[in-house]
């Protein structure tokens, strides 16, 4: 069964719209909204009592005073330390699966689960006795 034409929500929407174009023509027209009369007051007298000379004309005439002095000086830096064994050795890491026996080079190589994985370095992976590499991501040996 149809909704009746009045329980129908467009139909409304249609009348309200017609509705305010109709009466549009006979409500009065303003150039200014009203304002707050003490708002209006306390703006005039404000406005009347700054002075055009204490106002900057533009952007420019701004005064802006740095907080330092800028150089043109290069910054000294302290040298790098020369490298040493200790600065270039890196731990390699493998991933562990959850269920498998091999490590791997990336956490979803093949069917593992990436969120089960488990990151340990090369040289422990080699420590355990039931680890192999995996045969398809190729991870260090």
């Amino acid at each position: 069964m149809k909704k009746p034409l009045y329980k129908r929500w467009y139909v409304w929407l249609i009348g309200f719209i017609l509705f305010a174009f109709i009466i549009s023509p006979f409500l009065p027209e303003t150039d200014e909204p009203e304002a707050i009369p003490a708002i209006t007051e306390a703006y005039e007298d404000t406005y009347e009592s700054a002075s055009e000379d204490d106002a900057p004309q533009s952007f420019y005439e701004i005064e802006y005073e740095p907080e330092y002095e800028p150089t043109t000086e290069e910054p000294e830096y302290a040298p790098s330390p020369e490298p040493t064994e200790e600065h270039i050795v890196v731990p390699v890491m493998v991933w562990l699966s959850e269920t498998g026996t091999r490590w791997h080079i990336r956490n979803n190589c093949g069917t593992m689960n990436p969120n089960a994985a488990r990151q340990v370095t090369l040289e422990y992976a080699r420590s355990l006795s039931n680890f192999a590499p995996c045969g398809r991501c190729n991870p260090p040996n």
